[in-house]
């Protein structure tokens, strides 16, 4: 079964409703502006003010320096969501439902398109009645890809449970090969009679579309599901998929492999939770501290053919020496913890008080200079360096420009 919905996207829905209340605003450089981070900065800005550099997430200083001409609001997360929850209300002559996505979309059922001349006719309605209120808005259709199976009879235990899935997964997987998409996240829904729908997510290691691989995922992720009630239907929906365009074998693969890795990746989700699996995300920051932050779970591609390595791995520079390009596996938090040292008459380091112990240093590399972040309110020039401490192994230890302090701020073992 493929469920039919429907995506509104209004572009800076925030500003064009700003617009809207205040038609002087129209064609001018506008910034919304929230608290964040201790400062005041651009949560969204209008198509005039990104001509001129003007991003979501500059302070508003930084903002001013690139335009001093820009103008500025607060944005009011509470009072937009509502103005959008009105907007979708408005819908409803043309759908039985809608679903907010804030800041600027919305989701609408698509299942009465047959009311309005198919789903074509339903688009150009949504959108008409978008330019009526006043907003521009692009309206799609994108197709959840999701299998249903009402049991024959509430079942009560795993064995007929996962009899009904191995048919469920050979058409969901059939269905995803014809469209040359794969599996990224899915949900499996178990409705429960009488309690109702109890919601499994299932997390991938990589990109699939093999229902056997997902029988085991479903089958280990099932082992340690205790349900209160017999299971009367399933759902399974996908809702990430990528492009699969088929891979063919390379020599050292071992497809076994997969199958260990999303055996783990189900008993980590079930064991902490799916918001447990994630990927680190790179962060709009130069300091290490904050230089990444954690993400969904996004599998690695990939590249299909005997060659793929190579492909992937262009010639590079000589890289620098080893101590630079190692990091510590442990940050400390914030900006890390101040340290009493001593150091001798040349200026060297010889201990460090750390953990309530004084340290000897038994090796130092460095400094590696790390600096940046001169166009915010919060520059900074560190020297780092590698300390290998006495009864505690190697550290990454810091002093800022302009001051004597030292800082400890991490463990490399």
């Amino acid at each position: 079964m493929s469920q039919r919905i429907v995506y509104v996207h209004l572009p800076r829905f925030p500003v064009q409703r700003r617009v809207l209340e205040e038609p002087g605003l129209a064609g001018r450089p506008l910034a919304l502006v929230h608290e964040a981070k201790g400062a005041l900065r651009v949560f969204f800005a209008s198509g005039a003010a990104q001509r001129d550099g003007v991003r979501a997430g500059l302070t508003l200083t930084a903002a001013r320096a690139l335009l001093p001409a820009l103008l500025d609001a607060p944005y009011d997360a509470t009072a937009e969501a509502q103005t959008l929850s009105s907007l979708a209300e408005g819908f409803l002559r043309f759908t039985p439902a809608f679903m907010l996505s804030a800041p600027d979309g919305l989701w609408l059922d698509a299942s009465a398109a047959s009311l309005f001349g198919g789903e074509s006719g339903l688009l150009e309605k949504v959108e008409a009645q978008a330019r009526a209120a006043g907003y521009r808005a692009r309206v799609v259709l994108p197709e959840v890809v999701e299998e249903v199976r009402t049991l024959e009879a509430p079942a009560e235990s795993l064995e007929p449970l996962l009899f009904a899935l191995k048919t469920v997964l050979d058409r969901l997987s059939a269905r995803l090969r014809g469209r040359q998409r794969a599996a990224v996240r899915l949900t499996l829904t178990l409705v429960l009679e009488p309690t109702g729908p109890y919601p499994v997510p299932l997390a991938l290691a990589r990109p699939t579309t093999d229902p056997k691989l997902l029988l085991d995922l479903v089958r280990h992720r099932l082992e340690s599901v205790r349900l209160d009630a017999p299971v009367a239907t399933l759902i399974i929906t996908v809702d990430e998929s990528c492009e699969d365009r088929g891979q063919q074998g390379v020599l050292g693969d071992a497809p076994a492999g997969d199958a260990a890795l999303e055996t783990v990746l189900a008993r980590l989700a079930t064991a902490l939770g799916p918001e447990a699996l994630g990927s680190p995300v790179l962060a709009d920051d130069h300091r290490p501290e904050a230089a990444h932050a954690p993400g969904p779970f996004r599998p690695p591609r990939r590249e299909p053919g005997m060659f793929a390595e190579a492909r992937r791995s262009p010639p590079v520079p000589p890289p620098p020496p080893d101590w630079q390009l190692e990091r510590p596996l442990r940050l400390l938090p914030a900006e890390g913890e101040r340290i009493e040292v001593e150091m001798n008459a040349l200026g060297a380091l010889c201990s460090a008080w750390v953990l309530g112990k004084r340290r000897r240093v038994l090796a130092v590399a460095g400094p590696e200079r790390l600096g940046g972040q001169w166009w915010t309110e919060t520059p900074f020039q560190r020297d780092y360096y590698r300390v290998h401490l006495e009864g505690l192994g190697p550290a990454w230890v810091y002093r800022s420009a302009g001051e004597g302090e030292f800082y400890l701020h991490g463990l490399f073992d």
